[in-house]
């Protein structure tokens, strides 16, 4: 009876510690270990946040399974948990056995310390679940050197599509920070999630009622910390029902009710607020794009504006009245475009201006993009070179497929041709070297024996020609100014022989060696600017911070 006694209370502390905390329920986890979840692959998977939790309960206490709050979902609220303790504790007097709570209380212990170590993030616009939990966990790495210092943790993400459309994750950034809230450790930017073995880039993509879960490892000096991960999500494809209710909405209505114009105004004034601050130099070509608007766009906006002809204006000053606008609106928040636009959309006298205006200024707003884009020239993307004869042709090409333009993620392909124009030389293909620079001007080299795996030989007017292929990780298309993302330089290392100087074979013995320049070549991601601000609107950062406690809580 007192051992009885003594468990229950320790329950109850336990549980009056989770409320001083600031938790109001106990989720059932499973602890993460680096060996069984960091080390294997991630996969998405036909679940629900309810499964795993479920499925952490019947692991660790199946006689609770089913008394939870709402019946099956593997989540106790505290007050709940008491009531089962005292439950408990009859049992255990009548029994004379408190077997049990020791078991429950041990459990408590344990699932308590995933509670605390957690974060759950429901995110409305895509109606995404994000949970985060961690455990602390012996050094992956042996112990060995500065190791022994850090304190190891691993943790486990699960995101659950509760809702209708199909969403990725495009990225994710992660910072580690020590007891004092300094940053230990950072990944910078949105990668995609390296994760098993091997280790593989994924940005998965999550259908509705699927969730995906990954776990990883980190380390910070200090026993407690907190663990930062951003995630860069997109929704894509069309909501059930969403398209056919769109179509049976009216083109247009009676007085005192917005047609489907309003809208495609204002979202066209949001995405050119957008445009101008992610390219802020188009705000010198503005007078000289709307030099070419067309007279009867300019005439609507006048109309739409509300600006009377008594006042002067006219559709040639609209030019400077944009120009104006442009500067102001690139000045402003999100939310200060979409309420100046709402205001200057409000009277109804403009309705049927607005109509016929959001018939036309579609192709006025594709002028602009295109003009944005290329108020930078994009720089060439191909060059050529000889030396000694030796002549060298490269062209990239961007693969928007393999890339993820909005968090800086690009791939190109790169066609190569060697031509060897000399009249006295065979020449073979020894070694490479590369210089690939991002946006930015940070330069990674790439140093490796022949080419595509082969060291070819080339004789007088023979050519050889390969395609390989870079990723490149540099800002996102959004920061960027332009298009033109890096670039790639370097040279090849060939050795060469006169047949003239006698034998009748390519000896590489008695060769001499040459270094052949590869001039410079630039890798533009042409088009993407105009695709990303498209799906710009359906794009979304997902913040989570979850706690980090090495010893006993």
């Amino acid at each position: 009876m007192t051992a009885g006694v003594s468990m229950y209370r320790s329950i109850l502390r336990r549980l009056a510690k989770l409320e001083r905390a600031g938790e109001a329920e106990l989720s059932f986890r499973t602890p993460v270990s680096h060996a069984v979840d960091v080390a294997r692959r991630a996969e998405v998977t036909q679940a629900t946040t309810s499964n795993h939790h479920v499925d952490a309960l019947r692991a660790t206490l199946p006689w609770l399974e089913g008394q939870e709050d709402g019946g099956g979902r593997g989540t106790f609220s505290v007050s709940r948990m008491r009531a089962i303790a005292r439950d408990m504790f009859k049992k255990s007097a009548e029994e004379g056995s408190a077997s049990k709570a020791l078991d429950a209380y041990i459990v408590l212990i344990q699932q308590s310390r995933l509670q605390v170590c957690s974060t759950t993030v429901f995110h409305e616009p895509t109606s995404t679940r994000f949970e985060a939990w961690s455990s602390p966990i012996e050094d992956p790495f042996g112990g060995t050197g500065a190791d022994k210092e850090h304190h190891h943790f691993a943790y486990r993400v699960r995101i659950t599509n509760e809702g209708k459309k199909t969403v990725q994750i495009l990225g994710r950034n992660l910072s580690a920070e020590n007891a004092s809230g300094e940053s230990e450790l950072s990944i910078p930017g949105y990668h995609p999630i390296y994760h098993g073995t091997p280790r593989l880039p994924l940005t998965p993509v999550i259908s509705p009622g699927h969730v995906f879960d990954f776990a990883s490892n980190t380390a910070i000096s200090s026993p407690t910390g907190y663990c930062r991960i951003s995630f860069a999500v997109e929704a894509t494809g069309e909501e059930e029902g969403g398209r056919q209710q769109r179509q049976r909405q009216p083109e247009a209505t009676e007085a005192g009710r917005r047609p489907k114009a309003f809208d495609d105004v204002k979202n066209m004034v949001t995405a050119m607020s957008a445009e101008m601050k992610s390219n802020p130099e188009v705000l010198e070509k503005v007078n000289e794009i709307m030099a070419g608007v067309p007279k009867e766009d300019l005439a609507a906006m006048v109309k739409v504006m509300g600006l009377p002809e008594g006042a002067g204006v006219t559709p040639d000053m609209m030019p400077d009245l944009i120009k104006s606008a442009a500067e102001t609106m690139a000045r402003m928040d999100a939310q200060e475009v979409e309420e100046l636009t709402e205001a200057a959309l409000e009277n109804e006298e403009r309705l049927a201006d607005l109509v016929n205006l959001a018939e036309i200024l579609p192709q006025t707003m594709k002028a602009l993009r295109h003009e944005q884009m290329d108020v930078a020239t994009l720089p060439d993307s191909h060059s050529e070179c000889s030396t000694s004869g030796i002549r060298v042709k490269v062209k990239s090409r961007f693969l928007p497929n393999r890339s993820t333009p909005a968090v800086g993620q690009f791939f190109f392909t790169y066609d190569v041709s060697i031509s060897n124009e000399s009249e006295d030389k065979v020449v073979q293909v020894r070694d490479r070297h590369w210089i690939i620079r991002d946006s930015d001007g940070n330069a990674n080299e790439v140093k490796g024996e022949g080419v595509v795996g082969e060291q070819p030989i080339l004789r007088p007017g023979e050519s050889f020609n390969y395609s390989s292929f870079t990723p490149l990780q540099t800002e996102c298309i959004s920061n960027l100014k332009s298009e033109h993302v890096g670039s790639m330089e370097g040279s090849f290392g060939v050795a060469y022989w006169n047949p003239r100087d006698g034998g009748a074979s390519y000896d590489l013995e008695t060769s001499k060696s040459m270094e052949i320049k590869i001039n410079k070549f630039n890798l533009n991601a042409e088009g993407v600017r105009e695709e990303e601000t498209r799906r710009r609107k359906n794009s979304y950062t997902v913040h989570t911070v979850f706690k980090l406690i090495h010893g006993a809580w």
